[in-house]
Protein backbone atom coordinates (compact mmCIF):
# COMPACT_ATOMS: atom_id res chain seq x y z
CA UNK A 1 0.00 0.00 0.00
CA UNK A 2 2.89 2.18 0.60
CA UNK A 3 4.59 1.09 -2.47
CA UNK A 4 1.45 2.19 -4.52
CA UNK A 5 1.26 5.55 -2.67
CA UNK A 6 4.61 6.49 -2.86
CA UNK A 7 4.45 5.81 -7.12
CA UNK A 8 0.77 7.47 -7.25
CA UNK A 9 2.84 10.91 -5.58
CA UNK A 10 6.06 10.84 -7.37
CA UNK A 11 3.48 10.61 -10.74
CA UNK A 12 1.51 13.90 -9.33
CA UNK A 13 4.95 15.57 -8.98
CA UNK A 14 6.37 14.97 -12.05
CA UNK A 15 2.84 15.38 -13.63
CA UNK A 16 2.66 18.90 -12.28
CA UNK A 17 6.37 19.25 -12.98
CA UNK A 18 5.66 18.95 -16.16
CA UNK A 19 2.43 21.63 -16.87
CA UNK A 20 4.96 24.07 -15.05
CA UNK A 21 7.51 23.12 -17.28
CA UNK A 22 4.76 23.37 -20.43
CA UNK A 23 3.30 26.32 -18.96
CA UNK A 24 6.66 28.21 -18.12
CA UNK A 25 7.94 28.04 -22.02
CA UNK A 26 9.00 31.15 -22.47
CA UNK A 27 8.35 32.65 -26.09
CA UNK A 28 10.22 35.81 -27.44
CA UNK A 29 9.60 38.04 -30.11
CA UNK A 30 6.64 36.33 -32.08
CA UNK A 31 4.91 37.89 -34.92
CA UNK A 32 1.39 39.05 -34.84
CA UNK A 33 -0.64 40.55 -37.74
CA UNK A 34 -4.43 40.95 -38.90
CA UNK A 35 -3.35 40.78 -42.23
CA UNK A 36 -4.02 44.39 -42.79
CA UNK A 37 -3.90 47.10 -40.72
CA UNK A 38 -7.80 47.73 -40.48
CA UNK A 39 -10.79 48.00 -42.47
CA UNK A 40 -14.02 50.24 -43.06
CA UNK A 41 -17.69 49.54 -41.72
CA UNK A 42 -21.24 51.30 -42.10
CA UNK A 43 -22.77 52.96 -39.12
CA UNK A 44 -24.85 49.98 -38.22
CA UNK A 45 -23.07 46.89 -40.22
CA UNK A 46 -20.60 44.76 -39.19
CA UNK A 47 -16.68 44.28 -40.25
CA UNK A 48 -14.09 41.46 -40.00
CA UNK A 49 -10.81 39.90 -40.94
CA UNK A 50 -10.08 36.45 -40.93
CA UNK A 51 -6.83 36.75 -42.91
CA UNK A 52 -4.24 37.32 -39.90
CA UNK A 53 -1.86 34.87 -37.91
CA UNK A 54 0.54 34.32 -34.76
CA UNK A 55 4.18 32.54 -36.42
CA UNK A 56 7.34 32.47 -34.71
CA UNK A 57 6.59 30.98 -31.87
CA UNK A 58 7.14 27.96 -29.97
CA UNK A 59 5.03 25.22 -28.33
CA UNK A 60 3.37 26.89 -25.49
CA UNK A 61 0.88 28.16 -23.23
CA UNK A 62 -0.23 31.28 -23.88
CA UNK A 63 -2.87 34.32 -23.30
CA UNK A 64 -3.50 37.31 -24.55
CA UNK A 65 -5.23 40.86 -23.35
CA UNK A 66 -7.09 43.50 -25.37
CA UNK A 67 -6.87 47.13 -25.20
CA UNK A 68 -9.77 49.57 -27.08
CA UNK A 69 -9.54 53.29 -27.89
CA UNK A 70 -11.31 55.54 -30.20
CA UNK A 71 -14.12 57.56 -30.68
CA UNK A 72 -16.63 54.32 -30.46
CA UNK A 73 -16.90 50.70 -29.23
CA UNK A 74 -17.74 48.16 -31.40
CA UNK A 75 -19.92 45.61 -30.65
CA UNK A 76 -20.19 41.73 -30.15
CA UNK A 77 -16.02 42.10 -30.81
CA UNK A 78 -14.84 38.49 -30.65
CA UNK A 79 -11.25 37.79 -31.65
CA UNK A 80 -10.32 34.26 -33.18
CA UNK A 81 -6.89 32.18 -32.48
CA UNK A 82 -7.64 29.19 -34.75
CA UNK A 83 -6.12 25.45 -33.89
CA UNK A 84 -5.07 26.21 -30.50
CA UNK A 85 -5.79 24.34 -27.44
CA UNK A 86 -7.66 25.56 -24.41
CA UNK A 87 -5.64 24.81 -21.56
CA UNK A 88 -8.04 23.01 -18.52
CA UNK A 89 -8.90 25.00 -15.45
CA UNK A 90 -7.17 28.44 -16.96
CA UNK A 91 -8.98 31.17 -17.29
CA UNK A 92 -7.93 32.45 -20.87
CA UNK A 93 -5.25 30.56 -21.85
CA UNK A 94 -4.76 28.28 -24.95
CA UNK A 95 -1.41 26.30 -26.08
CA UNK A 96 -0.63 27.33 -29.58
CA UNK A 97 1.17 24.48 -31.97
CA UNK A 98 5.11 25.49 -32.95
CA UNK A 99 3.80 26.01 -36.31
CA UNK A 100 1.63 29.28 -35.14
CA UNK A 101 -1.92 29.18 -35.85
CA UNK A 102 -4.73 31.86 -37.48
CA UNK A 103 -5.53 35.00 -36.35
CA UNK A 104 -9.18 36.87 -37.02
CA UNK A 105 -11.38 39.61 -35.90
CA UNK A 106 -15.15 40.82 -36.18
CA UNK A 107 -17.68 42.80 -34.37
CA UNK A 108 -20.58 44.92 -35.43
CA UNK A 109 -20.27 48.95 -35.98
CA UNK A 110 -23.02 50.73 -33.83
CA UNK A 111 -25.38 53.46 -35.33
CA UNK A 112 -24.12 56.27 -33.57
CA UNK A 113 -21.16 55.84 -34.92
CA UNK A 114 -20.42 58.92 -37.73
CA UNK A 115 -18.20 59.05 -40.76
CA UNK A 116 -14.44 59.35 -40.01
CA UNK A 117 -14.88 58.09 -36.68
CA UNK A 118 -12.55 54.78 -35.54
CA UNK A 119 -11.94 52.32 -32.97
CA UNK A 120 -8.39 51.27 -32.27
CA UNK A 121 -8.12 47.36 -30.98
CA UNK A 122 -4.83 45.95 -29.72
CA UNK A 123 -4.23 42.42 -29.20
CA UNK A 124 -1.53 41.53 -26.94
CA UNK A 125 -0.16 37.82 -26.62
CA UNK A 126 1.52 37.48 -23.05
CA UNK A 127 3.22 33.64 -22.11
CA UNK A 128 2.58 32.03 -19.17
CA UNK A 129 5.36 33.59 -17.61
CA UNK A 130 3.39 37.26 -18.10
CA UNK A 131 5.95 38.28 -20.36
CA UNK A 132 4.76 40.27 -23.84
CA UNK A 133 5.88 38.35 -26.52
CA UNK A 134 4.30 40.02 -29.09
CA UNK A 135 1.22 42.91 -30.44
CA UNK A 136 -0.39 44.07 -33.26
CA UNK A 137 -3.86 46.51 -33.98
CA UNK A 138 -6.52 46.65 -36.13
CA UNK A 139 -8.46 49.96 -36.63
CA UNK A 140 -11.85 49.77 -38.04
CA UNK A 141 -13.11 53.24 -39.22
CA UNK A 142 -16.70 54.34 -39.79
CA UNK A 143 -16.92 54.59 -43.83
CA UNK A 144 -18.35 58.14 -44.84
CA UNK A 145 -18.45 59.52 -48.47
CA UNK A 146 -18.59 62.74 -49.98
CA UNK A 147 -18.46 64.05 -54.05
CA UNK A 148 -15.39 66.37 -54.58
CA UNK A 149 -15.97 69.07 -56.76
CA UNK A 150 -17.00 72.69 -57.17
CA UNK A 151 -20.44 73.74 -56.41
CA UNK A 152 -20.93 76.50 -59.34
CA UNK A 153 -19.90 75.38 -62.96
CA UNK A 154 -19.34 78.89 -64.94
CA UNK A 155 -21.20 78.28 -68.90
CA UNK A 156 -18.78 76.02 -70.95
CA UNK A 157 -16.09 74.81 -68.84
CA UNK A 158 -15.30 71.31 -67.78
CA UNK A 159 -15.38 69.60 -64.53
CA UNK A 160 -14.64 66.23 -62.89
CA UNK A 161 -16.27 65.27 -60.12
CA UNK A 162 -15.01 62.01 -57.61
CA UNK A 163 -15.96 59.97 -54.73
CA UNK A 164 -13.72 61.39 -51.68
CA UNK A 165 -14.19 58.61 -48.92
CA UNK A 166 -12.52 57.45 -45.69
CA UNK A 167 -12.48 54.11 -47.55
CA UNK A 168 -10.15 52.79 -50.20
CA UNK A 169 -13.39 52.30 -52.56
CA UNK A 170 -11.01 48.74 -53.64
CA UNK A 171 -13.58 45.76 -54.61
CA UNK A 172 -16.46 47.76 -55.68
CA UNK A 173 -18.18 49.49 -58.92
CA UNK A 174 -20.21 52.42 -58.37
CA UNK A 175 -23.13 54.08 -60.72
CA UNK A 176 -22.60 57.93 -61.44
CA UNK A 177 -26.26 59.38 -63.16
CA UNK A 178 -26.76 63.09 -63.52
CA UNK A 179 -30.34 64.75 -63.38
CA UNK A 180 -32.01 67.98 -63.06
CA UNK A 181 -32.42 71.26 -64.77
CA UNK A 182 -30.65 71.66 -68.06
CA UNK A 183 -27.26 70.92 -66.95
CA UNK A 184 -27.20 67.52 -67.96
CA UNK A 185 -29.44 67.51 -70.60
CA UNK A 186 -27.55 66.21 -73.66
CA UNK A 187 -30.71 66.92 -75.77
CA UNK A 188 -29.53 69.81 -77.90
CA UNK A 189 -25.88 69.77 -77.63
CA UNK A 190 -26.57 71.19 -74.26
CA UNK A 191 -23.98 69.25 -72.30
CA UNK A 192 -20.82 67.89 -75.06
CA UNK A 193 -19.76 64.93 -72.63
CA UNK A 194 -20.73 63.39 -69.84
CA UNK A 195 -17.85 60.37 -68.72
CA UNK A 196 -17.12 58.53 -65.95
CA UNK A 197 -15.07 56.12 -64.40
CA UNK A 198 -15.67 53.81 -61.52
CA UNK A 199 -15.09 56.67 -58.73
CA UNK A 200 -15.14 59.76 -61.25
CA UNK A 201 -17.51 61.92 -63.55
CA UNK A 202 -16.60 64.31 -66.25
CA UNK A 203 -19.07 67.15 -66.77
CA UNK A 204 -19.01 69.80 -69.78
CA UNK A 205 -21.19 72.26 -68.47
CA UNK A 206 -23.88 74.53 -71.32
CA UNK A 207 -24.00 78.11 -72.11
CA UNK A 208 -27.25 78.53 -70.36
CA UNK A 209 -28.19 79.00 -66.52
CA UNK A 210 -29.34 75.98 -64.95
CA UNK A 211 -28.96 73.48 -62.53
CA UNK A 212 -28.59 69.14 -61.81
CA UNK A 213 -27.34 66.98 -59.30
CA UNK A 214 -24.79 64.16 -59.60
CA UNK A 215 -25.19 61.12 -57.78
CA UNK A 216 -23.39 57.56 -57.04
CA UNK A 217 -24.67 54.75 -56.06
CA UNK A 218 -23.99 51.38 -55.15
CA UNK A 219 -23.72 48.77 -58.41
CA UNK A 220 -21.54 46.25 -56.26
CA UNK A 221 -19.20 48.29 -54.16
CA UNK A 222 -18.91 49.61 -50.56
CA UNK A 223 -20.78 52.81 -50.13
CA UNK A 224 -22.69 53.34 -47.24
CA UNK A 225 -25.61 54.89 -49.28
CA UNK A 226 -26.40 57.06 -51.95
CA UNK A 227 -24.29 60.26 -52.24
CA UNK A 228 -25.20 63.32 -54.00
CA UNK A 229 -24.23 66.78 -54.86
CA UNK A 230 -26.24 70.20 -55.74
CA UNK A 231 -24.62 71.87 -58.82
CA UNK A 232 -25.37 74.92 -60.23
CA UNK A 233 -24.62 76.49 -63.58
CA UNK A 234 -25.24 80.14 -64.22
CA UNK A 235 -24.38 83.21 -65.79
CA UNK A 236 -26.50 85.38 -63.27
CA UNK A 237 -28.78 84.46 -60.52
CA UNK A 238 -31.82 87.33 -60.58
CA UNK A 239 -32.34 89.84 -57.29
CA UNK A 240 -33.72 92.72 -56.55
CA UNK A 241 -33.22 95.59 -53.88
CA UNK A 242 -35.47 97.08 -50.90
CA UNK A 243 -34.63 100.62 -51.66
CA UNK A 244 -35.53 103.99 -50.27
CA UNK A 245 -35.63 106.87 -52.26
CA UNK A 246 -34.94 109.42 -49.65
CA UNK A 247 -33.34 110.18 -46.41
CA UNK A 248 -31.93 113.03 -44.27
CA UNK A 249 -28.82 114.08 -42.77
CA UNK A 250 -27.56 112.43 -39.52
CA UNK A 251 -29.42 109.56 -40.12
CA UNK A 252 -28.93 105.98 -41.26
CA UNK A 253 -30.87 103.54 -43.63
CA UNK A 254 -31.08 100.12 -44.29
CA UNK A 255 -31.06 98.63 -47.81
CA UNK A 256 -31.02 94.74 -48.15
CA UNK A 257 -30.81 92.36 -51.09
CA UNK A 258 -33.54 89.40 -52.01
CA UNK A 259 -32.25 87.06 -54.38
CA UNK A 260 -33.13 83.04 -55.69
CA UNK A 261 -29.25 82.61 -53.94
CA UNK A 262 -28.90 84.09 -50.88
CA UNK A 263 -24.93 82.65 -50.85
CA UNK A 264 -23.74 84.86 -53.66
CA UNK A 265 -21.61 88.05 -52.97
CA UNK A 266 -23.22 91.71 -53.45
CA UNK A 267 -20.87 94.61 -53.83
CA UNK A 268 -22.20 98.20 -52.90
CA UNK A 269 -21.61 101.37 -54.40
CA UNK A 270 -22.42 104.88 -55.07
CA UNK A 271 -21.56 108.51 -57.10
CA UNK A 272 -22.84 112.01 -55.67
CA UNK A 273 -24.45 113.51 -58.46
CA UNK A 274 -25.41 116.76 -57.03
CA UNK A 275 -24.68 118.79 -53.76
CA UNK A 276 -23.84 122.34 -52.39
CA UNK A 277 -21.27 120.58 -49.58
CA UNK A 278 -18.10 118.24 -50.37
CA UNK A 279 -19.15 115.38 -47.58
CA UNK A 280 -20.96 111.78 -48.62
CA UNK A 281 -23.03 109.42 -47.39
CA UNK A 282 -21.12 106.25 -46.48
CA UNK A 283 -21.36 102.52 -46.77
CA UNK A 284 -21.25 99.34 -44.49
CA UNK A 285 -21.74 96.09 -46.08
CA UNK A 286 -22.70 92.60 -44.72
CA UNK A 287 -23.92 89.77 -46.82
CA UNK A 288 -27.22 91.10 -48.79
CA UNK A 289 -27.47 94.08 -46.13
CA UNK A 290 -26.22 97.35 -46.78
CA UNK A 291 -26.56 100.63 -44.10
CA UNK A 292 -26.83 103.90 -45.16
CA UNK A 293 -25.47 106.63 -43.06
CA UNK A 294 -25.23 110.34 -44.30
CA UNK A 295 -23.20 112.70 -42.04
CA UNK A 296 -23.71 116.26 -41.88
CA UNK A 297 -23.37 118.16 -45.01
CA UNK A 298 -24.04 115.40 -47.09
CA UNK A 299 -27.28 116.82 -49.09
CA UNK A 300 -27.76 116.16 -52.52
CA UNK A 301 -28.29 113.52 -55.05
CA UNK A 302 -26.84 110.20 -55.30
CA UNK A 303 -26.54 106.68 -57.86
CA UNK A 304 -26.41 103.88 -55.64
CA UNK A 305 -25.39 100.47 -57.75
CA UNK A 306 -25.54 96.90 -56.68
CA UNK A 307 -24.32 93.90 -58.21
CA UNK A 308 -23.81 90.42 -57.62
CA UNK A 309 -20.91 87.80 -57.92
CA UNK A 310 -20.96 84.27 -58.90
CA UNK A 311 -17.76 83.20 -59.23
CA UNK A 312 -18.23 83.10 -63.15
CA UNK A 313 -19.02 86.68 -63.45
CA UNK A 314 -20.53 90.20 -62.53
CA UNK A 315 -24.01 90.82 -62.80
CA UNK A 316 -25.63 93.32 -64.32
CA UNK A 317 -25.90 96.04 -62.29
CA UNK A 318 -28.66 97.89 -60.39
CA UNK A 319 -29.26 101.49 -60.06
CA UNK A 320 -31.23 103.14 -57.30
CA UNK A 321 -31.53 107.44 -57.38
CA UNK A 322 -31.28 108.53 -53.86
CA UNK A 323 -32.06 112.01 -52.55
CA UNK A 324 -30.16 112.65 -48.56
CA UNK A 325 -31.81 116.08 -47.47
CA UNK A 326 -30.49 118.44 -44.88
CA UNK A 327 -31.07 118.35 -41.96
CA UNK A 328 -34.91 119.40 -40.73
CA UNK A 329 -35.12 120.80 -44.06
CA UNK A 330 -38.43 119.90 -44.29
CA UNK A 331 -39.48 122.49 -41.88
CA UNK A 332 -37.11 125.13 -43.42
CA UNK A 333 -39.24 128.10 -42.68
CA UNK A 334 -39.28 127.92 -39.26
CA UNK A 335 -34.96 126.84 -39.03
CA UNK A 336 -32.80 128.91 -37.10
CA UNK A 337 -29.26 127.80 -36.80
CA UNK A 338 -27.47 130.12 -35.29
CA UNK A 339 -23.46 130.45 -35.20
CA UNK A 340 -23.13 133.86 -34.08
CA UNK A 341 -20.06 133.72 -31.25
CA UNK A 342 -22.58 136.39 -29.38
CA UNK A 343 -24.86 134.25 -29.31
CA UNK A 344 -23.92 130.10 -29.23
CA UNK A 345 -20.82 129.82 -27.99
CA UNK A 346 -18.66 126.52 -26.67
CA UNK A 347 -15.89 126.39 -24.68
CA UNK A 348 -13.56 125.20 -24.26
CA UNK A 349 -13.41 123.61 -27.80
CA UNK A 350 -11.55 121.38 -27.49
CA UNK A 351 -13.08 119.98 -24.78
CA UNK A 352 -11.80 116.83 -22.12
CA UNK A 353 -13.84 116.65 -18.87
CA UNK A 354 -16.71 119.19 -19.05
CA UNK A 355 -18.31 121.63 -22.02
CA UNK A 356 -19.93 124.52 -21.19
CA UNK A 357 -22.52 125.70 -24.13
CA UNK A 358 -23.40 129.78 -23.90
CA UNK A 359 -26.66 130.87 -25.41
CA UNK A 360 -28.69 133.28 -26.03
CA UNK A 361 -32.28 132.83 -27.15
CA UNK A 362 -35.31 135.08 -28.22
CA UNK A 363 -37.67 132.80 -26.88
CA UNK A 364 -38.37 130.92 -23.77
CA UNK A 365 -39.37 126.93 -24.64
CA UNK A 366 -38.48 123.38 -23.87
CA UNK A 367 -35.01 121.86 -25.52
CA UNK A 368 -33.25 119.15 -26.23
CA UNK A 369 -29.50 119.04 -26.36
CA UNK A 370 -27.74 116.33 -27.57
CA UNK A 371 -24.34 115.40 -29.08
CA UNK A 372 -24.14 113.36 -32.58
CA UNK A 373 -21.04 111.60 -33.93
CA UNK A 374 -19.82 111.49 -37.29
CA UNK A 375 -21.62 108.45 -37.94
CA UNK A 376 -24.73 109.87 -36.89
CA UNK A 377 -25.12 107.89 -33.86
CA UNK A 378 -26.79 109.77 -30.41
CA UNK A 379 -23.57 109.77 -27.68
CA UNK A 380 -25.40 112.32 -25.56
CA UNK A 381 -29.42 113.69 -25.13
CA UNK A 382 -30.78 116.04 -22.34
CA UNK A 383 -33.89 117.84 -22.35
CA UNK A 384 -34.12 121.51 -19.97
CA UNK A 385 -36.32 124.28 -20.54
CA UNK A 386 -33.98 127.48 -21.32
CA UNK A 387 -34.98 130.86 -21.13
CA UNK A 388 -35.50 134.45 -22.27
CA UNK A 389 -31.78 135.81 -22.54
CA UNK A 390 -28.67 134.28 -21.54
CA UNK A 391 -28.47 130.44 -20.68
CA UNK A 392 -25.47 128.47 -19.81
CA UNK A 393 -25.47 124.71 -20.10
CA UNK A 394 -22.54 122.60 -18.81
CA UNK A 395 -21.93 118.86 -20.07
CA UNK A 396 -19.89 116.10 -18.71
CA UNK A 397 -17.91 114.77 -21.44
CA UNK A 398 -15.62 112.38 -19.08
CA UNK A 399 -17.06 109.21 -20.55
CA UNK A 400 -17.63 110.46 -24.18
CA UNK A 401 -14.63 109.29 -26.74
CA UNK A 402 -12.06 111.45 -28.31
CA UNK A 403 -14.02 112.72 -31.69
CA UNK A 404 -15.60 115.08 -33.69
CA UNK A 405 -18.93 115.97 -32.54
CA UNK A 406 -21.83 117.80 -33.50
CA UNK A 407 -23.72 119.73 -30.66
CA UNK A 408 -27.24 120.46 -31.67
CA UNK A 409 -30.01 122.43 -29.71
CA UNK A 410 -33.68 121.88 -31.31
CA UNK A 411 -37.09 122.78 -29.58
CA UNK A 412 -39.18 121.16 -32.94
CA UNK A 413 -38.67 124.46 -34.66
CA UNK A 414 -35.30 126.38 -34.23
CA UNK A 415 -31.55 124.35 -34.10
CA UNK A 416 -28.70 125.52 -33.19
CA UNK A 417 -25.73 123.74 -34.00
CA UNK A 418 -21.70 123.95 -33.98
CA UNK A 419 -19.18 121.50 -33.96
CA UNK A 420 -16.99 120.48 -30.74
CA UNK A 421 -13.99 117.81 -30.28
CA UNK A 422 -13.57 115.85 -27.35
CA UNK A 423 -10.21 115.15 -26.24
CA UNK A 424 -9.34 113.35 -23.19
Amino acid sequence: MIKINLIKSVSRILAISLVLLFLSFTGKSANLTFGNSGGFACPNSGFSSYNGSVSNIGNGAYYYLLNRSGDFTSENLTIYFNNIVRVPGMYNQFIIPTGGCSLGIDGWAPASAAPGQYETITIKLYNSSNALIGECSYQITIDGQDIEGVNIMCPNTTQTYSISSYSTLNGGTYLWQATGGYLFNTKGGLVSSITTTNTSMTVKAPSTSASGTITVSNNTGNLCQNITKDIKNYLDVPFWVEAHPGMQELSSDLWRVFSFDGSLNYYWSFEKISGLYPNTISLSQNGVFCNIFAPYHSRGDYIISVYSYNSCLNSPVLQYNLHVSGYMEDIASGLDIINNDNKFKLYPNPASDYLTINLSLNVESMYNIKLINVYGEQVYSYDTKLNLGENTINIDTRKILNGIYNVIIDNGTNIKMEKVIITH
